[in-house]
C-alpha cells in the first residue's frame, strides 16, 4: 500500500481561511487522511510493472496472430488452387 504525500496542516489552514471552522476542517482532513490510508493505491512502479506485462502479452498476441495469418494463407492457397485447376481444365475440355 502506498501513501500520497498530503500536508494536513496546510489543508486545515486553507479550509479555515475559506471560512470553515477549525474543528470542521480538522475533522474533514482527518477523514480524508484515514480514507487515503485505507486506500490500496497503485504506485508508479506498479503501473510500470503492469505496463511491461501488458506490452509482453501484446507482443505474444501479435506473434500468435502472425502465425495464424500464415496458416490461414496456406489453407486459402490449398483450397483455391485446386478450384482454379478445375476451372482451367474445364475451360480446355
Amino acid at each position: 500500500m502506498s501513501s500520497v504525500p498530503f500536508d494536513t496542516h496546510a489543508a486545515v489552514k486553507r479550509l479555515t481561511e475559506a471560512g470553515v471552522t477549525e474543528a470542521q476542517a480538522e475533522a474533514l482532513i482527518r477523514a480524508i487522511t484515514e480514507a487515503n490510508a485505507r486506500a490500496d493505491l497503485a504506485t508508479r512502479g506498479d503501473l510500470n510493472e503492469t505496463r511491461h506485462a501488458l506490452e509482453a502479452d501484446i507482443a505474444d498476441l501479435r506473434a500468435e496472430i502472425k502465425g495464424l495469418e500464415t496458416r490461414m494463407v496456406k489453407w486459402m492457397i490449398a483450397l483455391v488452387a485446386p478450384l482454379y485447376a478445375l476451372l482451367i481444365v474445364s475451360l480446355f475440355t
